[in-house]
Order: C-alpha cells, then structure tokens, then sequence
C-alpha cells in the first residue's frame, strides 16, 4: 500500500508542475544534444505533412509515415509508437534519471499531496497487529497484518459500503487496547511518523482496473500482499522514447490489410482435438501432457470446463486469464464463478437473471469497465491487428503478462471499436452480428430444441427444452447445438480469444511462446490445482460416466434441484461487492 501511494503522491506532484509532454521528454528522459541534432523533423510544421517518424500529426496536416492514430477518448500527450528517429537518423541517447534533473524528496512530496494532521507525543504508541483472525467475514482476501501503524488503538468495522472494506478508526479505549499483544518498539522520528500517519478510509488502495477488481484467491493474496497495486502500475507504463524494445519481442507491426487465419483453424492450432466418430464419441485416448494433451471436438456442455481435457471441457475465462470477466468469487454463494454474482446469503433456488452482471457507467470506478463479454475482446483484438493499429511490441510484455495481450492495450482496442458515453451502460452488440464480430461458432437457439439447423435465430446458445426455459431458471446448464449439421461445433468466445493470443503470442515470440495452450500453460494439468468448475443442478443423464457423450447431452431435471458448492480458494480476480453485501 505504501508503493501505491508513494506512486500516486509522486505522480501528483509531477501533474501540478504542469510539465508539457515535450519538456518531460526533454527533462526526465535527457536526449545530448548531438542526437537532438540528427533528429530535427521530429515534429512536422504548422499545416504541413509530417515527416518519416513524426510522432503527432500536425495542424490541418496529415501523420506522415510512422505517425500513429490515437483511439477516442485516449490522452495524446503520451509518447506515441513512431517516436524514433527519422530514417537515417541516430535515436538520441535518452538516460533514465539524468543528473540533471532531481526529484524532491519523496517525504516532502507525500505530505505535500496528503496533508497530514497534527499529532501529540502521546499519540505514537506502536503495535504489531494481526488482524488475520479479524478478515475470517472477508475470507482474508488483503492485508495479513498491519505494522507499527502510528495509532494508539486500531480496531476493525464493517464499512456501510457494499465492499470488503476495512475501516481503520483511532480510539483511546483501554479495553480495545487489551486485545492486541502490544510489543514495545522504539519511536519512529518526525520524519517517518509524517509518512506513516496518513489518513486511511479503506484498506483497499485502488489504482487502475484490472488491478481494482477486488478478490484474489488467499493464497494468491500471501504471494503479492500490498505490493501488487504499485508493482502493477510501474510495469505497465508505456516504454519511454529511445528506450528499447522488450527482450525477446519481435518489431513487427501489421500493414492496414492484413487478414488474420479464419478463427476455427486458429482453435483447432491452439488446441488440438482428438478423433471422434459418428456420433462424437472418442475414438482412443492417448497420454495427456502439454505436449501431446488433446481437447474434445464434440464439444456441448461446459459443466466440466476448468477441469482434465479428458472430461470434454474446455479451459474457462479464469484459466485463459481473461481480464474483463468480472466473476463472482468461488465463496459458496449460488452461480460462483459465473459473471452472476450473488450475495453470499443468497438461497440456491434462486434465479441467475437475480444475479446481476457487474454493468458500470464509467470506466473511471472501482469497477472499471466491468463484464465485457470475451466475443467483444475478440472482435477488437482481431480488428485491432488486421487494421494495424497496434505493433506487436505494443500488444505483448513477456516479462509480465507472458505470452498474453497486455489488459490496458487490449483495453485501448476495446474501447477504440466500442466507446462509451459516460455516465451510460455500454451496449455490447450480440457476437452473431457483423458489429460484434461475426462469430461462426455460437449456433443461437431461436429456432427452438426441435430445429438445430441453419439459418440460425438469434437467441442464446444453449439449447433448452422448452418447460426448461419457461421455468426461468439458469440457461446456462443446458447443451450447446448437439444435433444436425454443427453438432458439437460450438466455441467459446473466450476460447477463440485466447486462441489468437497464442497464434500472435508465436508470431511475436516464436522463441517463448508456442503454438499451442498447453505449452504455454503446462500448470492447467497440474493435479493439485484449484480447479475452476462451476456447480450443475441435477442433470437427467447423471447415470452415466463423466466421460461420455450421453452424460454431456444431459438437460436440467426439473423441478430445479441445485446445490451451491462450499468454497474453494480458486486462484484469479474477482469482483466481491455484491457477495459481501
């Protein structure tokens, strides 16, 4: 919490000086003056074209070659792609932390961007506090202790929030006092007690979604603590100009006009299916490692995603990493790990549609965009490149996000292809039409159970019968089209994403990332893992082996009989508001 907030009071400081995006180049990156020489036509006169490696078109001119676009609503101060050096030109040599230029003391600027109040000599009685024991009703999810907090008692309320937050209130109550070991430390000096005593409304320190999504697993929690927030928001701020190029990231950028693969050949590369026959059912079954491991191709139900690829599921939105999911926590609650989110005293009969999406009307809260359907990632990343818009360098970070899309570029193309009106629910269009990205592989069921053939009509995926839909209760468990001509041909959105994430993720990197999941992901057949399958009601083909197309082609029994699972410490990001209210 500490880094988050030194970085924020930092940034703050910068901000109030006002210092143009030229004169932060000039001062925070040094360029010598020899090189500033050689790159002269670095930005194009009033009303002309700009030059080879101009970086911000000019006035009624037109971005010469190299000048970039920027997406609606992104602030353009930012040092943009093209701001090398002109063809033939030397790149000025651009030093990190020149001696010319000197910060203030970081103290000074922390108390300069969080006045402080002031405090007696009786007020600086130091405790070691576990408050573990206390996060029990928050499943421990952020802070494992707090230390030599300069308050004289520190006690914990539930904020009237809908969030987990912890308030920290200071009180003079002896009896309060007692229930903490208190352990005698030597005083902190002015200096340090003036960084400490910083007014603190909640225990969660928000910086920018995906990092604002609250709830990670408890034992992710113990792995990144406090320091993930700022780690975060260092690592991904963009490479400064004349910095290089990422190790191991190819410079390659797609020409406006490039067509990617057709998406069905890019799963079937990603993830590799096993031989089935007539009636989709698995001819031999081979060794399964990253290297050989094989998926089901008859694929109609997602009751064992997140589980072996032997039971016919699928990787799901946690296991691919999918930074805009926005689901409720594995916490024992009805429809865990869904984007349905439910409280945590909600009874099992009740309705998915009761448990709402996490929908904003900003990207600028605690929830940042909230649930973006995973067809609308695909579509933006697949126009995205075939558009050229970004470079490959621009889109991966192996060093941090590995052989994914960086989230905020994956953000930027979202929000370039679908931008929001503040203040304004973003409609997403469904992933069947052209505006949604034209999505082969969804099969909807708006001709009803008794007609799985093309032309389809528009309606969810999951084919139900039709006392099933009219009970209301969660579509969700029904099969995917399991008869005719596209029998079992369905794909998750999510997967087609991440499929085209390893295809570019090989193209970028061939040397780090390989051409299919597994590879790149080889802990997803670790046997220990937290898997990350959702409960099913009662289905009527339970009798039969898990492995079996007669267990998937299973409808709902009904009247509804479903049972929530106790909780389980799935490793991933979560949106917990609503499960904790």
């Amino acid at each position: 919490m500490k880094l988050s907030l030194t970085l924020f009071a930092l940034s703050l400081a910068i901000e109030t000086r006002n210092i143009s995006a030229a004169n932060t180049t000039r001062n925070l990156y040094h360029t010598s003056s020899k090189s500033s020489k050689s790159s002269k036509s670095s930005k194009a006169p009033k009303g002309g074209k700009g030059g080879k490696g101009s970086s911000k078109a000019p006035k009624g001119g037109k971005g010469g070659k190299g000048s970039s676009k920027v997406p609606k609503g992104v602030n353009s101060s930012k040092s943009p792609k093209s701001s090398k050096a002109g063809k033939g030109g030397k790149g000025g040599q651009n030093h990190v932390g020149s001696p010319e230029t000197k910060l203030p003391e970081i103290g000074s600027v922390i108390n300069n961007a969080f006045p402080m109040w002031e405090i007696d000599e009786g007020a600086r009685s130091k405790f070691l506090i576990d408050v573990t024991p206390y996060l029990d009703d928050c499943y421990g999810l952020v802070w494992k202790e707090l230390k030599y907090l300069d308050l004289e008692v520190v006690s914990f309320t539930r904020s009237k929030s809908k969030y987990c937050f912890m308030q920290l209130i200071i009180q003079k109550s002896a009896n309060i006092r007692k229930k903490y070991a208190k352990r005698n430390q030597p005083p902190l000096s002015s200096n340090s007690i003036s960084r400490t005593m910083v007014k603190l409304s909640t225990l969660f320190v928000f910086s920018s979604f995906p990092a604002a999504i609250l709830g990670s697993s408890l034992e992710a929690q113990k792995n990144k603590e406090l320091r993930g927030v700022g780690e975060r928001k260092l690592k991904s701020v963009k490479t400064p100009k004349g910095m290089k190029t990422p190790k191991g990231v190819k410079s390659l950028k797609s020409p406006p006009g490039t067509k990617l693969p057709e998406i069905g050949s890019v799963i079937n590369n990603a993830f590799p299916m096993w031989e089935i026959d007539e009636g989709g059912n698995r001819v031999n079954v081979k060794e399964c490692t990253p290297n050989s491991c094989e998926w089901n191709p008859f694929y109609v139900t997602k009751r064992y995603d997140g589980l072996h690829p032997d039971f016919g599921g699928h990787p799901t939105d946690f296991d691919v990493k999918y930074a805009f999911f926005f689901a409720s926590p594995f916490g024992g609650q009805p429809y865990s790990g869904t984007p349905h989110h439910c409280s945590r005293n909600a009874p099992d009969d009740i309705k998915a549609k009761d448990c709402a999406k996490i929908e904003t009307t900003t990207d600028k809260g605690a929830s940042g965009p909230g649930h973006v359907p995973p067809h609308i990632a695909l579509a933006s990343l697949t126009w995205g490149v075939e558009n050229g818009q970004f470079s490959m360098e621009e889109i991966f970070d192996y060093d941090i996000h590995h052989c994914r899309v960086i989230p905020h570029v994956l953000f930027d193309m979202i929000r370039y292809y679908f931008p929001r009106v503040e203040g304004e629910k973003v409609a997403y269009p469904p992933p069947i039409t052209a505006e949604g990205g034209d999505f082969q592989y969804e099969f909807p069921s708006g001709n009803g159970l008794d007609n799985q053939e093309p032309p389809y009509a528009p309606g969810p995926p999951h084919w139900c019968t039709p006392d099933m839909a009219a009970s209301g209760h969660w579509d969700g468990v029904c099969p995917y089209v399991f008869e005719g001509p596209d029998a079992g041909k369905y794909r998750h959105p999510h997967i087609a994403y991440a499929a085209l994430e390893v295809y570019l993720a090989n193209i970028a990197m061939p040397d780090k990332c390989a051409k299919t999941w597994l590879q790149n992901n080889p802990d997803f057949l670790d046997l220990d893992r937290i898997t990350t399958d959702t409960p099913f009601p009662v289905m009527s083909n339970d009798s039969y082996a898990r492995d079996t197309v007669q267990n998937w082609l299973g409808q709902p029994v009904l009247p509804w009989d479903y049972a929530s699972d106790g909780p389980k410490a799935v490793e991933g990001v979560f949106a917990t508001q609503v499960y904790f209210s």
